[in-house]
């Protein structure tokens, strides 16, 4: 008796289980869910698509539009930049809707003398700031050196994996180079927020692609558009806003800039290496001392 009666209180304890069991197993796995965390732990985000954009521009905007697999092995791919867009081909970023914070205000102020445009700045954007990952935007104290009349090198210095800033937006914001701490593809690897940005354990905010969220004095978005300056790059020349090589005129070159009327700039782009592949002029060796980095992890290489 005693048996019998342990056994109807059981079953259907069982099933309760076995019930939220099945309902936590449901729904979209994988990068779908858009999990980042560290030490084991993570937080879910909701992916963006491009109906969360108002103004799309030229662009699909066709965000997330890979498998986990897909994106593992493209953020672990090695070779020329052509190899590497060829397995890419596509491929657009990862993004998410990020969690909002505050922090301080941002500051920035821009002189000038015979050779330099110089960025005196705290790296806090003007726009809402975001997370899709622990870390938070803190306050800097840095100070970019902008080349006034770069001069075009016969061999340009590659960016490499060891080099994370490589130029700063208009808002004072450091433009990050294709690689993460992991030596991986960053937008590959990394769920950044609608902006296209986050901030490193450090605390350093910066852009891994377009900045979507950058806007110039009229309110106007200006990062999905490749009419529209969006940086500088700390070789001297101005960055553009979000191109597709494969219509954008003319040719996007391995630097991932062109020259238009005589003067060459650089373009942000859909695909790797998102900013650019390698510095077409000489940028001033104190820009990559701005953070605390290891020897030579910013080292330029010619290619």
């Amino acid at each position: 008796m005693k048996s019998i009666l342990h056994l109807t209180r059981t079953i259907p304890f069982i099933l309760i289980v076995t019930f939220f069991l099945i309902i936590a197993s449901c729904g979209p796995k994988g990068h779908r869910k858009g999990k980042q965390g560290t030490r084991g732990e993570h937080k879910e985000y909701k992916l963006l698509t491009k109906s969360d954009f108002n103004n799309l521009g030229e662009h699909s905007f066709d965000l997330n539009n890979g498998t986990k697999e897909e994106y593992n092995s493209a953020a672990n791919l090695s070779g020329s930049l052509k190899e590497i867009q060829k397995k890419t081909e596509g491929l657009w970023p990862r993004m998410a809707k990020g969690e909002i914070y505050n922090v301080s205000e941002s500051k920035i102020k821009l002189s000038e003398n015979k050779e330099f445009l110089i960025f005196e700045t705290n790296n806090i954007p003007d726009h809402v700031l975001t997370r899709t990952n622990p870390n938070k935007a803190k306050a800097k104290n840095y100070k970019f050196f902008i080349p006034k009349n770069p001069k075009l090198l016969k061999t340009p210095y590659k960016i490499t994996n060891k080099t994370q800033e490589i130029g700063i937006a208009l808002n004072g914001v450091v433009i990050a180079g294709p690689y993460d701490s992991q030596k991986k593809i960053a937008p590959y690897n990394r769920i950044v927020d609608e902006c296209s940005s986050h901030a490193d354990p450090q605390g350093m905010y910066h852009y891994h692609f377009s900045p979507l969220c950058l806007k110039n004095s009229k309110g106007d978005s200006v990062g999905g558009s490749p009419l529209n300056q969006i940086g500088w790059s700390f070789d001297g020349f101005k960055i553009f806003g979000l191109a597709d090589r494969k219509k954008h005129m003319p040719f996007i070159d391995n630097c991932n800039g062109h020259s238009h009327e005589g003067e060459y700039h650089y373009h942000a782009t859909i695909d790797y290496p998102f900013f650019m592949g390698c510095y077409k002029a000489d940028p001033p060796a104190t820009n990559f001392e701005q953070k605390q980095r290891k020897k030579n992890s910013g080292k330029r290489k010619k290619i």
